[in-house]
């Protein structure tokens, strides 16, 4: 550490730090024991989630999310979704509950803008519109994600000019920011006599990079694990919490964040398991990672049982091993465990509160009123109080109505159950040998049709399996004779492109521009599509439009077909809009057949050929089409 005058750095900061204190007035408004600071997206207002749709009692603050700033110092809220209607809208409901909300400015890869926009010439305008935007829509104060701060000068003198402004208005208006894990300590220290909290950002934890492995998203605690590659702690929210505290911030105004998100990995060949199912787990080939996955997608798609708990971690997960296979997948979520797990540590440690970014992200729609946000009820209960959330350890009734035990079945039949719950029932499986028979019906009635020939004749077991919302489950069984004459009737290709585009597809291309009636390179027919790729564009396609779209049912067909002609060698990913992708390599030069299976049970509407190049190429497509294999049995999925 370098010295001025005898005096060590870190000394004079903090002696400044002391003067600045006294010399400005105590931040906007006295704060609750602890605070629960909410982020509202503002794309989420007008289809996930109504601002009258939050459970304000849940929340001390709201933090509308988020104008985007340009290094000139304007901003605009539009791309976000915070119109002025919107803005109105959300503090109006927050005002009517007694409750503050906040402006949000920044967000992820804000550094630059925030950078421009605190120059020397453009702050002094750049502070004043963000209050006069604050004031003309009724905000309490301004939330600041500056996301990563690389310059700590600019930062704090933008906190400290802030601060200044908001305290001379006379308004008693807040300040808050929200942090990166990796924002020095001594820095936070600077800012912390300006603002009413400080939020760190304690999610976003993991990811398959070189020498990673599998780990959670928000782990509370490492629990001893470390990095096999460098034997490093793997990273953790108390380990974060530390760091700050050590350097200088006070617990008082730290608070850490519960994401309403999680993160899903699939793949990674070379796991103990085959692919990554665990914690914790290395792999030779890296495992395929979608971020920010929302919590009701979580819950619709992949919760089928009771999460998994990391004990020493304090986090759940989802693990599904598929024996003999490598697409296996870890899922790193927060549930009502992790959570009461989260709040106890705000307690022990004395800080603040937290954030939960964001409230779109933990609502369950499709689910009867009082279940809809059981994450958002057990923030509530864990620091502002109040009634438990509901809680539940009996599984659903059911009776399968359809085919009852015994029965002979042929051609098209149908499966059906009656499902009821003391709570809310999430979902219902059909399976056939223990296969999925179809995709899985989340709203009654619960029933699904299946073609009898794909099983061949003799005897089969229908098994029906009910969810509940709190992961309680109930199966039911019965023992089915297929019973079929002649020959099975065949389900024709559906055919999306062999010289024309065929309904009801569209082009629904990104980083691509296509013409369907080229008519060089020709595999048959008069024309193929073809495709120029901008680096890693997509040719892609919707079945439908995009106010009504028409879904496939990957049950009925099996296979995605395609001949694809590229100019050079090349690798394109082939993805599903329901989480389902794989990739391959195609000969340049020359026509590639391709057969992508469905090994898939979830309903999609939209698929993808992605260029995997980061620079341009060109392909030319034709004969694509699902097909189904006719006489499969029994069925092979």
């Amino acid at each position: 550490m370098s010295n001025v005058a005898g005096i060590p750095v870190r000394t004079l900061a903090f002696l400044a730090l002391a003067v600045a204190a006294m010399a400005l007035p105590l931040p906007g408004s006295a704060q609750p024991a602890k605070w629960v600071s909410a982020y509202y997206a503002g794309w989420c207002q007008g289809n996930q989630i109504k601002p009258e749709e939050i459970d304000y009692t849940a929340v001390t603050h709201i933090l509308h999310f988020a104008l985007v700033i340009s290094p000139d110092g304007t901003f605009t809220g539009e791309g976000n979704g915070i119109t002025p209607s919107n803005a109105f809208a959300a503090v109006r409901a927050a005002h009517a509950a007694g409750k503050k909300i906040l402006i949000s400015i920044g967000g992820a890869y804000s550094d630059g803008s925030f950078s421009g926009a605190t120059s020397r010439e453009n702050r002094a305008g750049f502070v004043s519109r963000l209050l006069e935007f604050m004031n003309k829509y009724g905000y309490d104060g301004i939330d600041v994600d500056w996301e990563p701060i690389q310059s700590a000068s600019s930062y704090i003198g933008f906190v400290r000019e802030l601060r200044q402004k908001l305290t001379a208005s006379g308004s008693g208006s807040l300040l808050t920011t929200a942090v990166m894990t990796g924002t020095d300590g001594s820095v936070l220290a600077e800012v912390a006599p300006y603002v009413d909290q400080i939020n760190l950002m304690t999610y976003d934890m993991a990811g398959p990079g070189p020498g990673w492995e599998t780990w959670h998203n928000s782990a509370l605690y490492d629990g001893g694990a470390v990095f096999q590659s460098t034997g490093r702690p793997l990273p953790s929210i108390d380990q974060t919490v530390r760091d700050k505290l050590a350097g200088g911030v006070p617990a008082a105004k730290l608070g850490i964040g519960i994401d309403f998100y999680g993160y899903r990995w699939r793949g990674g060949d070379g796991t103990s398991t085959g692919g990554v199912s665990r914690p914790g787990q290395t792999w030779k080939t890296a495992p395929d990672v979608k971020a920010n996955v929302p919590y009701f997608e979580i819950m619709d798609t992949y919760y089928r049982s009771k999460a998994g708990w990391d004990s020493a971690a304090q986090a759940a997960f989802i693990g599904i091993d598929s024996p003999g296979a490598a697409q296996d997948e870890f899922v790193s979520f927060e549930n009502e465990r992790s959570i009461r797990s989260k709040t106890a540590y705000v307690k022990k440690m004395g800080l603040g509160g937290v954030i939960v970014y964001e409230l779109g992200g933990g609502y369950r729609r499709n689910l009867p009123p009082g279940y809809r946000d059981l994450l958002l009820q057990n923030v509530r209960y864990g620091l502002v109080g109040g009634r438990e959330p509901p809680g539940d350890e009996i599984p659903p009734s059911l009776l399968i109505l359809s085919p009852k035990q015994g029965a002979r079945i042929s051609g098209t039949t149908l499966l059906s159950a009656q499902v009821a719950d003391n709570t809310a029932v999430a979902c219902v499986e059909f399976r056939i040998d223990g296969r999925m028979a179809a995709p899985v019906v989340t709203v009654p009635p619960y029933i699904v049709s299946v073609n009898s020939w794909k099983y061949g004749n003799g005897g089969h077991t229908v098994e029906i399996v009910a969810y509940d919302v709190f992961g309680n489950s109930t199966k039911a069984q019965s023992g089915v004779s297929v019973r079929n004459e002649g020959k099975m009737p065949l389900v024709a290709d559906k055919v999306v492109y062999d010289g024309i585009l065929h309904s009801p597809f569209i082009n629904a291309s990104w980083g691509a521009t296509v013409r369907f009636d080229n008519h060089d390179p020709v595999r048959s027919g008069s024309g193929s599509a073809a495709v120029d790729y901008l680096a890693r564009g997509a040719f892609d396609l919707l079945s439908g439009t995009w106010e009504a779209e028409s879904p496939l049912d990957p049950v009925e067909f099996d296979t995605l077909r395609a001949d694809i002609y590229p100019l050079a060698a090349m690798r394109l990913k082939i993805a599903f809009y329901n989480d389902s992708a794989t990739e391959v390599s195609l000969r340049g030069g020359e026509w590639n057949s391709i057969a992508v299976p469905l090994d898939f049970a979830r309903h999609f509407s939209r698929f993808y050929f992605q260029s995997l190049l980061d620079t341009p190429a060109k392909c030319y497509f034709d004969n694509i089409r699902f097909t189904a294999a006719n006489f499969r049995s029994p069925i092979t999925r």
